[in-house]
């Protein structure tokens, strides 16, 4: 986006992206281990309300400023909208293409794992020194995110009508 700095280098910001993403890693992978596959199971249900408790709170904090910035220049907020929008079609229908050798169903399911994915990482790792405008893209971004597959429900449907045994 044209005039919106991350004051961070590509390096930086990847190191940092690699230790958000490993050190949680490490950590389940420890906690997995401790605490045994069928505790966890009969955990499940309650974890798996934490987990939307968890969600739901970080959807707050990821639109935070969002209605601010959406007063101040409700341009930018449309055109960064249609930019998020694009990002996840583009992404979602370059995968698919990539991947059509593989079978359809392969194809349309990595194309919305690839385009329908939360950009909430890259919050975290974002210097102090960053314009507030990225922050706001990527909580604009989870617009898509969440709207796109019930948008696009029907159209994978159609693609995906009589493939039920296609051979990837």
């Amino acid at each position: 986006m044209t005039g919106v700095g991350l004051a961070i280098s590509m390096k930086a910001f990847s190191a940092r992206l690699g230790t958000v993403v490993l050190v949680p890693l490490l950590l389940s992978l420890l906690v997995r281990r401790l605490a045994g596959a069928p505790r966890l199971e009969a955990l499940g249900p309650a974890l798996d309300g934490l987990t939307v408790w968890l969600l739901v709170a970080l959807g707050f904090g990821v639109m935070d400023g969002v209605g601010a910035r959406l007063l101040a220049e409700p341009a930018w907020v449309v055109e960064a909208t249609l930019v998020a929008c694009a990002a996840t079609a583009g992404l979602n229908l370059a995968t698919a293409i990539v991947l059509l050798p593989f079978g359809v169903r392969v194809a349309a399911t990595a194309g919305m794992l690839s385009g329908f994915r939360s950009m909430v990482l890259y919050l975290a790792v974002l210097p102090t020194g960053a314009d507030a405008r990225v922050a706001v893209f990527f909580g604009l971004y989870q617009i898509p995110l969440y709207i796109g597959p019930l948008i696009m429900a029907p159209a994978y449907r159609w693609l995906l009508r009589g493939r039920r045994n296609d051979p990837a």
